[in-house]
């Protein structure tokens, strides 16, 4: 599962909290949220994309898409 990396942004963009704020709330090193917001780390793990899920208070497909398998 692929992390909307531009939809992440504008969330952290859109409010009055730092990134190290919503680091902080989603129990998530400073370093590691910097990564995914910029692009680094496209592809959390579950446990990731679940604390940052409940942070932010949105849905799945807000901020993450399943990627189809390539057929050749």
């Amino acid at each position: 599962m692929r992390l909307k990396v531009e939809s992440l942004r504008q969330l952290v963009a859109r409010s009055r909290r730092s990134q190290n704020a919503w680091a902080m709330r989603a129990g998530i090193s400073r370093g590691h949220f910097s990564e995914l917001l910029n692009g680094r780390h496209p592809y959390p793990s579950a446990r990731t994309r679940a604390q940052i899920l409940e942070a932010f208070g949105v849905e799945f497909n807000e901020l993450f898409e399943i990627e189809q398998a390539r057929v050749p």
